[in-house]
């Protein structure tokens, strides 16, 4: 009885930690979405912040300037493609941080296509932040575009 027992909850139990492990992984980026977009830069940025920071990204630069309280400490950024001068925007993944994190500007040919990340922080001492800001490039597309075939 125990054989049969341990037989039958076995394979649901392989299951169930299948799930589990397939739910918390993280979810990779998609490189394919309805609006027939491809992905042209992924940025993950990472530090301390102490009150408001704004981040920038230009083409293949990161600039932050800090608005209300201090420097940004322990700051962490890896940036991959860039930002192109070409119609696209960007979209947001917050990991971790207590406060604010949002989009306050897609690049545009206005702003010479600059896209802005502010980070909001409302508690007393600085906390930590991570988030990965994802460039999306919306047809048409040139054939010397610079980009690696798995973000085609």
């Amino acid at each position: 009885m125990k054989t049969m027992l341990i037989k039958k909850i076995g394979p649901a139990l392989l299951l169930v930690v299948l799930v589990a492990v397939a739910v918390a992984a993280p979810k990779p980026l998609r490189a394919d979405v309805s609006d027939g977009s491809r992905i042209g830069g992924v940025l993950n940025w990472s530090g301390n912040v102490d009150d408001t920071i704004i981040v920038y990204v230009h083409r293949h630069d990161v600039r932050i300037e800090t608005i209300n309280g201090k420097n940004p400490s322990n700051v962490s950024m890896q940036f991959n493609g860039r930002v192109r001068e070409r119609r696209g925007y960007v979209h947001l993944r917050t990991w971790n941080g207590r406060g604010d994190v949002q989009i306050v500007q897609q690049p545009t040919p206005a702003n010479d296509f600059t896209a802005a990340v502010r980070i909001f922080d409302p508690q007393p001492s600085a906390g930590y932040y991570t988030f990965t800001l994802v460039y999306r490039q919306l047809p048409p597309f040139d054939d010397d575009d610079g980009l690696q075939p798995w973000q085609h």
